[in-house]
């Protein structure tokens, strides 16, 4: 028996906006929409570049939309995240992310969300996601793949909000 493991592929990062909310729901959870305003999707070094195994690096990205879908639990205690990308390369490609998990809401996490002024960048591991990337050309390798990340509430010199993910690749059983 063998479980599986991670291999570190990308880091992306986010610019959000905060959160603006669509009201409690009849189920009894609050939903809120967060713009992405900005995105970017670079490749992780790997320890052996001419690896068979390494992957394409990503070229520069841009966001072309992007948006957080967000369901606060009733005990305000999770959010589930419901996010969908669309990032364009130099050569107009377009890369599709699509990812669900679950943020444990903390008062770390409260901050960066509400604006506070004293925020602070939060620690990794805040939010937890499966990804779906989907893309063609060069990039049509990345639909193949299970991607999962780790991610961390972020703020700026100038108080801008954001979000780290790194993405892993899923490998099972060699």
């Amino acid at each position: 028996m063998a479980y599986a493991t991670l291999k570190p592929t990308f880091l992306l990062k986010l610019g959000i906006d905060l959160p603006r909310s669509i009201g409690n729901l009849s189920s009894g959870v609050t939903k809120q929409y967060i713009n992405i305003n900005s995105a970017t999707l670079t490749s992780v070094p790997t320890s052996d570049p001419a690896s068979p195994s390494s992957p394409p690096s990503v070229p520069d990205t841009t966001l072309l939309s992007g948006g957080d879908w967000a369901i606060i639990d009733p005990s305000s205690k999770h959010a589930r995240l419901d996010v969908r990308l669309l990032l364009s390369t130099p050569s107009k490609d377009v890369i599709n992310i699509e990812y669900q998990g679950i943020v444990k809401l903390d008062e770390s996490i409260g901050k960066v969300l509400g604006g506070a002024e004293d925020a602070k960048t939060t620690s990794w591991g805040g939010a937890v996601v499966g990804l779906k990337i989907e893309a063609g050309g060069e990039l049509g390798w990345v639909h193949d793949k299970v991607w999962v990340a780790s991610g961390r509430f972020t703020v700026g010199e100038k108080g801008e909000r954001g979000v780290e993910y790194t993405i892993s690749e899923v490998i099972g059983e060699q």
